[in-house]
């Protein structure tokens, strides 16, 4: 499945420390990536290793925290950012809630509040991963009934998809985040179990 990387971004590199040391005391099974001392430091270690997580600081110097995630957000928008600050400024926190930050830590950080952060965290991106392999099994099923179809000369629209298939893609796409199955999905296209019966 991977690992779930993390890249820390602060310009206080005792706190850059400090925040490596608690997640690896977690034992969270999350792995530390890099760590940057400034903004486009930062979204240059992003561009090449591609993290799951980022920590920053919001105030740093050249890109700050807030515009960091704003241009990380165009280029991988489905990095999770969980922003750390000594400042309780309203703006700071609507801002980085705006840009889609998944939490708001403030200095100094008290490790309880992080490790239940994280936890959260690596468990829905845990989630979305089972999700994702769980598509790419359903995927090769597909493939295979187009197959089928295409070898009993079963009708197929313009983008190769008999009805039933392209109905079976939409009920996929619909109920993505179901428990289901391919038995489920030949129910809803009303094939039977052993797909041995194929409606036009």
């Amino acid at each position: 499945m991977g690992e779930f990387k993390v890249i820390i971004a602060d310009d206080e590199e005792n706190v850059r420390y400090l925040l490596i040391d608690l997640i690896k005391s977690f034992h969270l099974g999350i792995e530390i990536a890099g760590q940057a001392g400034g903004g486009e430091e930062a979204m240059k270690l992003c561009q090449s290793l591609k993290p799951d997580l980022l920590i920053s600081d919001i105030r740093m110097p050249g890109l700050d925290g807030i515009h960091l995630l704003e241009e990380l957000n165009q280029i991988n928008p489905g990095i999770i950012c969980i922003f750390v600050s000594a400042y309780t400024d309203f703006e700071y926190a609507k801002a980085a809630i705006e840009n889609g930050a998944r939490g708001y830590i403030l200095k100094p950080v008290q490790p309880e509040e992080m490790y239940q952060l994280l936890k959260s965290v690596k468990a829905e991106w845990l989630q979305k991963q089972k999700h994702r392999q769980k598509m790419k099994r359903m995927e090769t099923e597909i493939r295979k009934l187009k197959a089928e179809f295409v070898a009993a000369e079963m009708p197929v629209d313009e983008s190769g998809y008999s009805r039933v298939i392209r109905k079976a893609l939409n009920y996929i796409e619909d109920h993505y985040h179901e428990d289901i199955s391919l038995e489920s999905i030949s129910e809803v296209v009303f094939l039977n179990k052993n797909y041995s019966t194929f409606p036009a």
